[in-house]
């Protein structure tokens, strides 16, 4: 039987083809694109719950201004752009603005080869007087345990968002959950001085430890050492009342530990 040679290498070629395809889809479900992403992100979906707070003071409007410059340069050299996370994610998002009584800027690195790439770009923080921990809201990088921070950038995306100034930086694109995982069911709540290593009881500073009872206290209005539901109600972010009712709970739960702790210290 003779082949043909024609049909034989049309054949070929279709299987080579599909061959490829499947390689590429599995390569790519393997990629971390948002981290790598080549010029400027998409913008975020997602609003902060209180746009009527966007005020700038000169401190504020230094470090929107550095970040501002550091996110275009990166974009226009096409290199990966870290990405707002912690403390001050959480107060852009609540509040609408970064929070000027915070110690540090926190930025979020995938790993210390993206911090590599992009730390020639930090002159932009040195110059604005960004660099240094007794600056104030001086910058930190957190390439620190690289594979959480690489499975939070892909699980939450990465996107454009506004700051207060006009400016844009990379932010967190599912923005709720990724607070949710950082601070518990009580992201929306006001509490300036609860640190998520004490919230996952990951650590036992005395200060931080004080700091958060304070916190907490100020919303157990009856002193009756527990939060209810009615007593963290009024706040920024508007939330499902189950979410409220466990917030509650979650909360009550974390002034019984963290009181205990502060009596271990006396």
């Amino acid at each position: 039987m003779k082949l043909n040679g024609s049909s034989s290498c049309k054949t070929w070629r279709a299987v080579f083809s599909i061959t490829i395809l499947f390689l590429f889809i599995y390569l790519l479900s393997f990629h971390d694109w948002p981290i790598i992403h080549k010029g400027r992100l998409l913008r975020c979906s997602w609003q902060p719950c209180s746009a009527a707070n966007w005020y700038t003071t000169p401190k504020l409007a230094r470090v929107y201004d550095a970040l501002g410059m550091y996110y275009e340069e990166l974009s226009r050299a096409g290199l990966p752009t870290p990405v707002l996370i912690a403390g001050q994610a959480r107060h852009l998002y609540v509040h609408g603005t970064l929070n000027p009584d915070d110690s540090d800027t926190d930025l979020g690195i995938a790993s210390r080869d993206q911090l590599a790439l992009v730390e020639g770009y930090s002159s932009i923080f040195d110059a604005a007087g960004l660099i240094g921990s007794d600056k104030p809201m001086f910058i930190s990088f957190n390439p620190d345990g690289e594979e959480m921070e690489q499975a939070k950038f892909q699980k939450y995306g990465m996107c454009e968002c506004s700051l207060p100034n006009g400016k844009r930086f990379a932010c967190m694109e599912d923005i709720v959950g990724y607070l949710s995982s950082t601070y518990g069911s009580s992201w929306w709540v006001d509490l300036p001085d609860l640190k998520s290593s004490i919230m996952f009881a990951m650590d036992d500073n005395p200060v931080w430890v004080s700091r958060a009872l304070n916190s907490l206290y100020f919303y157990d209005t009856n002193s009756d050492g527990t939060i209810s539901p009615e007593e963290i109600a009024n706040q920024t972010c508007t939330v499902p009342e189950y979410v409220t009712v466990r917030t509650a709970h979650e909360l009550t739960g974390l002034l019984i530990r963290l009181s205990a702790i502060s009596d271990n210290f006396a």
